[in-house]
């Protein structure tokens, strides 16, 4: 089987910045895109210095991260459905050749759909009192950016009062102290308030009633946010950071699959599978609704009694305990042994040593949105 499984399968997990890369498949590339992770799609430009034996280490060379946060960022390759951050010695134009195989392994996707795409994004490894130590502007940045589209795609889920005061922080960077005279009454419409409120919360309300409430509790709040006195960029970018840090599932890898909830509460008959993001951190492992985003569970580690993955590698399997009782919950997804790989590294239960050769050090996310 298809050699980017050396040993069951190699790659990493989630996504922030993104490197995607026109490469033509009957030809020998010579430049590659790469883009960065935020709304206005940037990206830049580097050389595939060795063809196709070029190395994720030598794209990164590229870059020119800022000093001391090499250990931030990784690259990632993705396409619609799957999302994999790779090591510094993997290659990442052979990969992209390879990808049908890739999605067919780690996924029940067509390939047909699926065009693969570098991201440069936030190390899936990164813990949170590392990533607290970083004061390089750039990368404080970059890690604003990967949060604000986590944010506004619903991938943190919050309430609607985090996401109000994430809006009026953000109103603040994008548009400066609030102004009564311009920020009034329509500012804010049903257009760009998508750049400010995740989608599900906007239509989730009324639609009579959704635009002008949302407008005006942000515009309240962006108010209250310039009366702070905060008008510095990068100390509203780590304000706007340190709230999201806050959320259990900040910093995910995020892997799609089907979750079985349990039985039903009238007549105990089993309820239908649910679509499902299994989000795995340095916290624990969680669960999101993939239609509602409405966070179903979360476990933290120290919580949980055991994880594993089904002999077929096609079912991941958690116990956990926690003040309502014992629980357990079974997803259904190709990626169950990366989840659990994944978390054995975050978790810190399995030191490198003690896992077997036949896992990867590193893991893959599937991202389907």
């Amino acid at each position: 089987m298809y050699n980017w499984c050396m040993s069951n399968v190699q790659m990493v997990y989630v996504k922030c910045m993104g490197i995607s890369y026109s490469v033509f498949i009957t030809s020998q590339p010579i430049k590659v895109d790469v883009h960065l992770m935020d709304l206005d799609g940037s990206h830049v430009v580097l050389d595939v210095v060795a063809g196709s034996n070029t190395s994720v280490a030598q794209l990164l060379k590229q870059l020119e991260l800022p000093k001391g946060c090499h250990h931030v960022f990784a690259i990632w390759i993705a396409s619609q459905s799957l999302h994999l951050q790779m090591r510094p010695e993997h290659k990442p134009i052979l990969h992209i050749r390879q990808w049908d195989a890739i999605v067919r392994q780690l996924t029940n996707y067509n390939p047909d759909t699926e065009r693969p795409v570098l991201y440069l994004r936030r190390d899936a490894l990164l813990t949170l009192n590392d990533e607290r130590l970083i004061k390089d502007p750039q990368a404080i940045k970059m890690l604003f950016d990967e949060c604000l589209l986590n944010i506004l795609k619903a991938m943190y889920p919050c309430s609607d009062n985090d996401a109000v005061l994430l809006a009026g922080i953000y109103m603040q960077i994008v548009y400066g102290d609030h102004d009564p005279k311009k920020h009034k009454v329509g500012f804010l419409n049903n257009i760009n308030l998508r750049h400010f409120i995740p989608g599900v919360k906007l239509e989730a309300k009324a639609p009579a009633t959704k635009t002008s409430n949302w407008a005006q509790r942000i515009s309240t709040e962006h108010k209250n946010i310039t009366s702070k006195g905060v008008r510095d960029i990068m100390k509203l970018q780590l304000m706007y950071l340190e709230k999201c840090r806050s959320f259990v599932i900040y910093g995910s890898a995020f892997f799609f699959g089907f979750a079985q909830m349990g039985a039903s509460r009238t007549g105990g008959t089993q309820r239908p599978p649910v679509a499902v993001f299994v989000g795995t951190n340095c916290r624990g492992i969680h669960v999101i609704n993939a239609i509602s985003k409405v966070l179903l569970s979360s476990c933290p580690y120290e919580q949980a009694s055991s994880w594993n993955c089904s002999s077929d590698m096609k079912s991941f399997h958690l116990k956990y305990r926690d003040s309502s009782g014992s629980h357990s919950l079974i997803v259904k997804t190709k990626q169950a042994a990366i989840i659990c790989n994944l978390a054995n590294k975050l978790s810190g239960r399995f030191k490198t040593d003690e896992q077997s050769t036949n896992l990867p050090h590193r893991g893959h996310t599937s991202f389907r949105k």
